[in-house]
């Protein structure tokens, strides 16, 4: 095991839902743009009208499909969801 410490500084601030508890988007969906990348929208079902979208980028879709290989490799004498 490795532990890290760090410390950053904050750059910029995205505010995810303006930082806003009572504006908390609480469900999900994934899927692939035409691009071919990963698309989450984050959403709330009584509100229809905002939603937050988040779109990864060719290498941030790459890394997410090399380390579900990587799982997939390492454990596969284990049953998994995925």
């Amino acid at each position: 095991m490795k532990i890290l410490k760090r410390e950053t500084t904050l750059k910029q601030e995205i505010k995810t839902a303006d930082n806003n508890i009572d504006e908390y988007l609480p469900n999900c969906q994934a899927s692939f743009n035409s691009d071919g990348n990963i698309t989450l929208r984050n959403y709330d079902r009584s509100n229809k009208n905002k939603d937050e979208i988040i779109i990864f980028s060719n290498e941030e879709t790459r890394a997410i499909f090399e380390l579900f290989s990587q799982i997939s490799t390492k454990c596969k004498y284990y049953s998994l969801p995925f």
